[in-house]
């Protein structure tokens, strides 16, 4: 009886730091702050707030705090007492639009390798052409 009761209290904790670490997600992408930035901000190391911000689990109040200030929204919204001041699809948008530069940076690429491959290509065969015709000319065949 104890074991279900433990695993009843497991499964809950897991399922609330899971709902903390979505609107902590959020609110970084909403911010447009990565982990890195958001512990240079706080002045703390990046394990520190990556531990944090990964497993959803706010401890130390004055972590919780912090991190809500810096974020710019309440720890009750962090926590899920009070609603999120910003809008729910903010990291979706936000993912669209990085996904949106990487592929306009690779299509770049590909139209920059294709000009170089295409002017190689055309090197190559003036090159051939002058060969061709200097065999011709000089009886070289």
């Amino acid at each position: 009886m104890a074991d279900v009761e433990r695993d009843r209290k497991e499964a809950a904790r897991d399922a609330w730091n899971a709902a903390v670490k979505r609107r902590l997600q959020a609110a970084l992408d909403h911010k447009g702050l990565s982990h890195r930035a958001l512990a240079k901000k706080l002045g703390v190391s990046g394990g520190a707030v990556s531990l944090r911000l990964t497993s959803g689990a706010l401890n130390e109040w004055w972590m919780l705090y912090r991190i809500a200030e810096e974020l710019g929204i309440s720890a009750d919204a962090i926590l899920g007492f009070k609603p999120v001041p910003f809008d729910e699809d903010a990291p979706g948008q936000r993912a669209r639009e990085r996904a949106e530069r990487r592929l306009e940076r690779a299509e770049q690429m590909i139209r920059t390798a294709r000009k170089d491959l295409d002017e190689r290509i055309l090197k190559r065969c003036r090159g051939l052409r002058v060969f061709v015709r200097v065999m011709e000319v000089g009886g070289g065949w």
